[in-house]
């Protein structure tokens, strides 16, 4: 169930990257947003007088048009392809209905357990057009009755559908047993959902590769893009670390998570208890009626780490590399160092398992990226703000240490002064932060500076720190290009 906090000015603070600069809107972004806006405003301007009601007839209408577009798109990838494959063996053409409402307690979009329906929250569909105050039956109206504003909508929102669609097939294969009592998922399953909608994400960025350079530029952002690109942003060479991120993306969305692991030992426990106490008392139908409960979960169990084991063996190798290859080429054509950079050790990794051939090129790849950054930063160190030019420091720092390079010489100067001025700005911000997330980036950073200060310049910070969370996330960030 995504959450919109992910949007590109702030994926910094959510992924331990860098926080907005300036406060203001990115002239692309803007534009694009004003564009959207009008695509709204002309479909409400332009409505025929309808012969119904504003009812929920209309709900009917658009989820019909919606799940159709949606097979339309996704199906235009090999993933999509695939799932859907799955699914109408499944559940044949019973695809959950789609409807548009407002929540103030829901992410951008969920799956109903109990009513087989998938939500689109319209809170952040206003946010998406720009628009606002606008009751759910006007929207559902203009949806249905514009085919632009409905497209554009489709266009943007297919990965969350997906991800939805996922789980709704999850629930028609495992029932109930799939849900903690208090309503959520179990973590294994949000492995499968995020892995599928993130090669999925990926395929559609290969289709429209001006698109992808534009999200990596900073020149477009939208509500529902920026949370698929966080997610997508944060794939390594490493399916247990990927499975790590998966987890900390999950645990961002819904609190007191679980996994099933966990839940059988809890179950085996309980049962144990029951056991001694149906002697005790006689009763032993609660008893039987828990053991039942636990067989069936610890087959789930065997039957989905089976599932999960042969699904990441068969499609994670060729993803993997293939996406981190597809960030980086764009990451420098877009002039997005810091991403760019990122990549080098995930792409070195030395455990890898592809050929000497591959892994050489790779390398040479990675070296030529370095000295365009060196020379990148040199020539615009001038040009970027301190916190900008702090980041691209940091990730050339991070880059040459985790591949046995040494730091460019010729920077040293340069990265302590830049350092050692930073670290006392983010120890501002860090302390004037309420939100937790924010406060957390800072002080991960601060420690980051800290640490390389001590280790390259015997400069010791006297400040006392609380210790941030270790591994928040990779930090992928979109940052202005000079």
């Amino acid at each position: 169930m995504p959450t919109a906090k992910n949007v590109v000015s702030e994926l910094a603070l959510i992924y331990s990257g860098l926080p907005p600069a300036g406060g203001g809107e990115k002239e692309g972004e803007f534009i694009m947003t004003k564009i959207l806006q009008n695509i709204f405003l002309f479909a409400i301007i332009s409505q025929p007088i309808l012969s119904f009601s504003l009812d929920y007839k209309e709900d009917s209408y658009l989820s019909d048009k919606m799940t159709q577009k949606y097979k339309d798109i996704i199906m235009q990838t090999r993933t999509g392809k695939e799932f859907y494959k799955r699914f109408m063996d499944k559940r044949g053409d019973k695809f959950p209905k789609i409807y548009l409402r407002n929540s103030d307690f829901q992410g951008l979009g969920w799956y109903e357990i109990g009513e087989d329906a998938i939500y689109f929250n319209t809170k952040y569909l206003m946010k998406f057009f720009d628009i606002k105050g606008y009751a759910d039956s006007k929207i559902i109206t203009v949806m249905n009755n514009n085919k632009k504003a409905l497209s554009e909508f489709v266009y943007y929102t297919d990965t969350l559908y997906l991800h939805e669609l996922i789980h709704c097939l999850q629930d028609t294969i495992y029932g109930k047993n799939r849900y903690m009592k208090e309503g959520g998922l179990f973590l294994e399953f949000e492995y499968e959902a995020f892995f599928i909608s993130d090669m999925y994400f990926h395929e559609k960025m290969m289709k429209n590769k001006v698109l992808f350079k534009k999200i990596l530029s900073n020149e477009y952002s939208d509500i529902y893009t920026d949370y698929d690109i966080a997610g997508y942003l944060m794939i390594s060479m490493d399916p247990v670390e990927y499975k790590k991120n998966i987890e900390k993306r999950y645990k961002k969305e819904i609190y007191g998570y679980i996994t099933l692991t966990e839940e059988k030992e809890s179950r085996k426990n309980r049962l144990e208890e029951k056991k001694l106490l149906s002697y005790a008392t006689g009763d032993k139908d609660d008893y039987k009626k828990d053991e039942i409960d636990y067989r069936k979960l610890s087959r789930q169990k065997e039957d989905y780490d089976s599932f999960l084991k042969n699904f990441f063996d068969a499609y994670w190798p060729k993803f993997s590399i293939e996406a981190l290859e597809f960030i980086q080429d764009t990451a420098m054509d877009a002039k997005n160092y810091p991403l760019a950079l990122d990549t080098i050790p995930y792409l070195e990794k030395k455990d890898s398992d592809l050929d000497k051939d591959k892994i050489e090129r790779l390398k040479t790849k990675s070296a030529l990226i370095i000295l365009s950054a060196i020379a990148f930063i040199k020539d615009n160190q001038k040009k970027m703000p301190r916190e900008i030019l702090a980041q691209h420091l940091k990730f050339l720092e991070k880059a040459c240490s985790r591949t046995g390079r040494s730091f460019p010489e010729e920077l040293n100067d340069l990265r302590k002064n830049v350092y050692l001025k930073i670290i006392k700005k983010y120890l501002k911000l860090a302390a004037s932060q309420k939100d937790e997330q924010e406060k957390e980036y800072y002080l991960q950073d601060v420690a980051f500076f800290s640490d390389s200060l001590e280790k390259n310049y015997s400069i010791i910070s006297s400040t006392t720190l609380t210790s941030p969370t270790p591994g928040v996330g990779r930090s992928k960030v979109l940052f202005r290009v000079y």
